[in-house]
């Protein structure tokens, strides 16, 4: 962690980027990461910070610092520090691996115990129920604003399926109730983002229930 936090403040042009397809981790930690560097950009001298994601469901709207990602790789931008979010592989950084590959330094946040550690800082936390749980942890806990901590929470609730999934520990719970905290809309965060579908998601749901078959006794059903 000293590392990570010694190369962010040598850094005067910084990007962030996330896996190709990004879930809700994916969106929540690197939101959440850029706003909070973007917050304290004076205090670590920072002059240029920029987020780069493909593009995603407008689920994920509410959201801030959304209308600051970019979504195209098309410039020739060079980068003081490249940090990889969420990420188990160079391969899954997609486009954005240009930036990358000329960045002075490098820095892999992630939580998956298959990551490769491609990077030359890497941060994995195997144990993490996800980056957005790992983010928080490098982040100095009154310097995490409601917006910030809205992006982590729903990081936190989509890799852990709103805390049903296995990976949920005690440190998860703990976490959540310290974004809690801040006065996130937690429930409103829960179902805008995990919970509602959209038409052609609910279509398709529906034609494959309409069109599946029971079997094995009823215990597998198979749609075509």
């Amino acid at each position: 962690m000293k590392k990570i936090i010694e190369e962010i403040i040598g850094a005067k042009k910084i990007a962030i980027a996330g896996h190709v397809r990004p879930d809700g981790d994916c969106i929540g930690s690197s939101t959440a990461l850029y706003q909070y560097l973007r917050n304290s950009r004076e205090q670590l001298g920072i002059e240029k910070i920029d987020l780069y994601l493909e593009p995603f469901g407008n689920e994920f709207r509410v959201l801030s610092a959304v209308d600051a990602i970019k979504h195209s790789c098309e410039s020739d931008d060079i980068y003081d520090l490249f940090i990889s979010l969420d990420c188990g592989s160079l391969d899954r950084l997609g486009n954005a691996v240009k930036y990358f590959n000329s960045a002075g330094k490098t820095i892999n946040i992630d939580h998956h115990i298959s990551n490769t550690h491609f990077a030359d800082v890497n941060h994995v936390v195997a144990d993490a129920s996800s980056t957005s749980e790992v983010i928080f942890t490098l982040m100095e806990e009154e310097r995490i604003t409601k917006e910030i901590a809205s992006s982590l929470y729903v990081g936190i609730i989509h890799d852990t399926g709103v805390f049903k999934h296995s990976n949920t520990t005690e440190t998860t719970m703990n976490i959540a109730g310290k974004l809690m905290r801040k006065g996130i809309a937690f429930s409103e965060l829960i179902q805008d983002t995990f919970y509602t579908k959209t038409y052609m998601q609910n279509h398709i749901l529906g034609r494959c229930l309409m069109e599946s078959i029971l079997v094995l006794d009823g215990r597998v059903i198979v749609s075509s």
